[in-house]
């Protein structure tokens, strides 16, 4: 709890370690729960614009690197995302993509996954 408050990395006698912030304690809470390191949904993506990348331990894979792919190879996105407790979910819009198959591809410093995405 201490480490999700708004003072945390500089406590002081005036605020302590500041206001706790539930969104961390609550991300937190899912990390310790979850089997995998990171979730990706919905998949398949039908009638949503966004596709949610959510990363569960900031302290093991605080930068992830983001990469996704149509199914011939192509790039289409190669972005770095700086995960903390506070926030440690990623939207890609989806609504300009069309319909297909898609690879991401995700990489820390201690872990690398390949999924594949379908776009009806």
């Amino acid at each position: 709890m201490r480490e999700s408050s708004s003072n945390a990395s500089s406590p002081d006698n005036e605020m302590g370690y500041g206001i706790p912030s539930y969104q961390a304690l609550n991300n937190f809470l899912q990390a310790e729960a979850s089997a995998t390191w990171f979730a990706a949904f919905p998949n398949p993506v039908m009638n949503t614009n966004f596709l949610q990348i959510k990363i569960f331990d900031p302290v093991a894979d605080n930068n992830v690197r983001f990469k996704m792919f149509d199914a011939l190879g192509k790039p289409l996105t190669d972005d770095n995302l700086k995960i903390t407790w506070q926030d440690n979910a990623y939207f890609l819009e989806t609504t300009t993509l069309p319909r297909g198959i898609y690879i991401l591809n995700l990489q820390s410093d201690s872990n690398f996954s390949q999924i594949k995405i379908l776009k009806l």
